[in-house]
């Protein structure tokens, strides 16, 4: 049986002259649809070709509007796909589940959501495990989804069960509400044992990389925030606690690299240090713990280190 495709069409008026396809659209759409869309699904769905521009396909989600013009977008239902998935990825670790919201530990190498139709990710597990979270959120390709983790980074995830969690979750990411502790395996060592790093982040033009931008007159970059604090000093690696205040793509790997000590096998942005031994065969980043409080009700959730993070610090030397 074929799903049923939902079109939408908003022509850009007077008032709309000049500004950013993704603004446009992320405003035209929470008229109809308040605190469903995020800027970055806009993007998103704009850079895998899912919107069209007067009638044609465009992947700039900072490409101008001019009044008149045609923006549209066509959103499918997501149907639940039967694929051969590794027993590892159908089952990710449950952390802890109520009525409103699911924490679970997502393994590293496994999408958090579907960018494309095919693409193996964690929403495949989510619908079968809890197939009414098929109707919360704003995004077919995620539903529940309010954050997400990198590919190859592990660690804790929350997901909406209702639309009200999925409007409330939004809402205290976006106000920076939700405290999130991560764990990071660096090169080299960290000059201070503690402090923060704050370059603003931008996008790098026809790439999936993102760079820091130190010149303030930069008007595409964006605020970031990340505090970290030193747990373990090794022979040629540092273990480090990390505390994001902002939600950038790849911020906590970005920054680390922007100060010269890039994550562990991070292939996107580290560099080959001669001194250094230490690989991996992905970037060592965890996301090791989340504390939010929702609908009144206080939530402090963990998620255990994996083996393969755990198994490489215990192979690793104490710097005396």
């Amino acid at each position: 049986m074929e799903s049923t495709k939902e079109q939408k069409m908003y022509r850009a008026k007077h008032r709309d002259e000049g500004i950013r396809l993704d603004n446009f659209l992320a405003a035209s759409l929470h008229k109809e649809n308040p605190g469903m869309f995020s800027r970055a699904m806009i993007s998103e769905m704009i850079s895998c070709g899912q919107v069209l521009h007067n009638g044609e396909k465009t992947t700039k989600p900072d490409k101008k509007v001019l009044m008149n013009d045609a923006v549209s977008l066509e959103l499918s239902p997501l149907q639940p796909k039967k694929k051969a998935l590794p027993k590892q990825v159908l089952d990710p670790e449950i952390l802890f589940e109520d009525e409103a919201v699911l924490f679970v530990n997502k393994p590293a190498g496994l999408l958090t959501h579907a960018v494309q139709d095919g693409d193996v990710s964690l929403t495949d597990w989510l619908i079968s495990h809890c197939p009414q979270v098929m109707q919360v959120g704003g995004d077919r390709l995620r539903p529940g989804i309010v954050h997400r983790l990198d590919k190859e980074t592990s660690g804790i995830l929350v997901i909406a069960k209702t639309q009200e969690a999925f409007i409330g979750l939004k809402q205290l990411f976006e106000e920076r509400e939700i405290e999130k502790t991560y764990f990071a395996l660096v090169e080299g060592h960290l000059s201070e044992p503690t402090g923060k790093i704050s370059f603003p982040i931008t996008r790098i033009p026809h790439s999936e990389k993102r760079s820091v931008r130190r010149a303030t007159h930069d008007t595409e970059a964006r605020a970031a925030l990340t505090h970290f604090q030193l747990l373990t000093r090794f022979e040629n690696c540092d273990l480090v606690l990390v505390k994001p205040k902002t939600g950038r793509t790849h911020q906590i790997r970005i920054h680390f690299s922007a100060i010269q000590h890039p994550i562990i096998g991070d292939r996107l942005y580290g560099f080959r240090r001669k001194s250094n031994s230490v690989t991996a065969s992905r970037h060592m980043l965890h996301a090791g713990r989340l504390v939010l409080s929702l609908f009144g009700k206080m939530y402090d959730i963990e998620a255990p280190l994996p083996s393969d993070f755990a198994n490489l610090i215990a192979s690793l030397t104490v710097s005396e």
